[in-house]
């Protein structure tokens, strides 16, 4: 496309010199490729891919989340019951002999059916349909349900809580579960795990995904009449396309040992899908790791684990919180600061230590298993290529 890099908000402006054309219309598929480029790179690529409106781009999955998802569901029939932009339909189809996406809005639906022929995506049936309304006409099983509930109310303001969505998966499980015994439910990352398993129920497992340790997605495998406390996938995608899992079950983080002690050679902190997942025991007895505190959520060792899904530092001091103490052990007076079950917030921690960004120190204000305030001075280890 010619004007792909332009400026969408300049394009408005210079409408007049473009008379008959729909400016609004492409300047909003402008920005909405312009977005794509790192959240859809391969239909970016393609020139004849039409993309939604800001609204659903912001909703709908990057292609590595997208493609995560493809790797946990299989079978002969899928249907995802809110399409939107066809993005997870896509990929999710790839392992579905037939794919029916189902989608309320005449241009969302339209968009995708366009897509999908220039995808060669033959097997995904387009149906412009309210969700429940499908599901009272389809008469044959299916082997998995996907769904999104819309994180929008009628003001157009963001939710999260799953009774705020549309559709609230809570009110139609039931009839859900007429249809298939798999469903797989996509909700936002700031929805409290426990309290979504107990609105819920029936969660076999559940999957929480980060990319470049940054929580995106966090969804629920429901099987009908699965009684059992779920199996827990916390998964980070790291900037060269690997991906750091540790998968436990809910049961086994609180029956998990706890080790405390003081700072030892290395330092470990846990990716952002295991913070977020709650395994804040299990990680360390898996490791054998101690914690420096019940609630600072960091781990230490003599023996270095190479394998731990997060970040790994050596541990070069540890130091009271006090200026001179931090300042004679950072000679450049640069740091990288990460706070941890600390009472102050960086900004006031850089004003009393009178340290600047960057550099290659990193520095962690935290509490130890005394209850006495330190700041652990390290270097990061990078990850073996």
């Amino acid at each position: 496309m010619e004007h792909q890099e332009d400026d969408p908000a300049n394009l408005l402006l210079a409408a007049g010199k473009y008379p008959g054309v729909p400016i609004r219309e492409v300047a909003a598929q402008i920005k909405a490729r312009q977005k794509a480029k790192n959240k859809i790179p391969s239909w970016y690529q393609d020139s004849a891919i039409i993309f939604p409106p800001a609204l659903s781009m912001e909703q709908c999955s990057s292609e590595s989340t997208a493609k995560l998802k493809s790797e946990w569901l299989k079978g002969d029939k899928l249907v995802d019951l809110t399409g939107g932009a066809g993005v997870d339909t896509y990929f999710l189809s790839r392992r579905f002999n037939q794919t029916c996406y189902v989608e309320k809005n005449p241009a969302l639906s339209l968009l995708a059916k366009h897509n999908f022929a220039r995808l060669q995506a033959a097997h995904i049936q387009v149906h412009t349909a309210d969700a429940l309304d499908f599901l009272k006409r389809n008469k044959h099983p299916v082997d998995w349900i996907y769904i999104d509930p819309a994180r929008r109310n009628e003001a157009n303001t963001k939710v999260f809580r799953l009774s705020d969505c549309q559709p609230d998966v809570t009110k139609i499980q039931e009839t859900l579960f007429q249809h298939t015994d798999n469903v797989l439910v996509k909700t936002s990352p700031m929805l409290d795990i426990k309290m979504a398993v107990k609105e819920l129920g029936q969660v076999r497992k559940i999957y929480v995904v980060a990319v470049k340790n940054e929580v995106k997605e966090v969804l629920y495998a429901l099987c009908r009449g699965h009684e059992s406390s779920p199996d827990i996938e916390a998964l980070n995608v790291l900037s060269s396309g690997e991906k750091d899992s540790f998968s436990f079950n809910s049961n086994g983080e609180s029956a998990a040992r706890m080790s405390l002690d003081y700072p030892q050679e290395y330092l470990y902190e846990p990716n952002a899908a295991i913070l977020k997942a709650g395994g804040f025991r299990i990680i360390g007895e898996y490791f054998n790791l101690s914690k420096l505190h019940q609630h600072s959520h960091l781990f230490t060792s003599n023996d270095y684990v190479e394998n731990f899904p997060g970040r790994k530092f050596k541990i070069l001091a540890v130091c009271k919180y006090d200026k001179k103490e931090i300042q004679a052990q950072i000679a450049d007076r640069k740091a990288n600061i990460t706070t941890r079950n600390f009472p102050y917030s960086v900004d006031v921690i850089r004003k009393k230590t009178r340290l600047k960004p960057g550099g290659d120190t990193y520095v962690f204000a935290t509490t130890n298993m005394d209850r006495r305030l330190i700041l652990l001075v390290c270097n990061k280890i990078s990850p073996v290529n």
